[in-house]
């Protein structure tokens, strides 16, 4: 649930029967449901369905009940929340929130501009491209090819792409704007 009615991409005002309960005892109602997009950076965006909007509310709230009531499992490990399928191992979960501080907070992959090495050896020629194109700081991926014949020390990599940079589309949207 949600106090803010600018985070949903779908809305429906409804007439609930449902009170919330405040840490300073206030009451509010929730007065619609609809849908949430958590935009991430080199990821798909994040949905979130049957959001409860709450006038009034000042943190988003999940419910572990109603993860559950998806179908999921829930464990709290480590100061960190993973969800898998029912039934599954916890091996295929995904860390979904981490501890900050007094509450879980949405664990999302950190936007890195300038990214300094790669995790492990088994990275894709993909990802090596993406971490190139982050280190030379957004260099056109074209221009990677000629980067990586003239400089030593690279490695081998594909240098086509198939998503467009979100942070370089935003940039040039927002010069657009600019000139109008």
């Amino acid at each position: 649930m949600t106090g803010v009615r600018d985070q949903f991409t779908l809305f429906f005002e409804r007439k609930l029967n449902l009170e919330v309960e405040l840490g300073d005892d206030g009451i509010v109602r929730a007065v619609g449901e609809g849908t949430i997009s958590f935009q991430r950076e080199s990821l798909p965006p994040l949905k979130v369905t049957e959001v409860l909007y709450v006038p009034g509310l000042k943190k988003n709230l999940i419910f572990v009940s109603t993860i559950e009531g998806k179908g999921y499992e829930v464990v709290f490990k480590g100061g960190q929340m993973i969800m898998y399928p029912r039934g599954g191992s916890i091996d295929s979960g995904r860390v979904i929130e981490v501890w900050h501080g007094k509450l879980y907070r949405f664990a999302f992959q950190p936007v890195g501009a300038l990214m300094s090495s790669v995790s492990d050896g088994n990275t894709s020629s993909r990802d090596l491209c993406e971490l190139w194109y982050r280190r030379m700081a957004h260099l056109h991926h074209r221009a990677l090819h000629i980067f990586r014949e003239i400089t030593i020390g690279v490695p081998e990599f594909s240098t086509e792409h198939y998503d467009v940079c979100r942070g370089c589309a935003m940039g040039k949207y927002k010069g657009f704007l600019s000139q109008q």
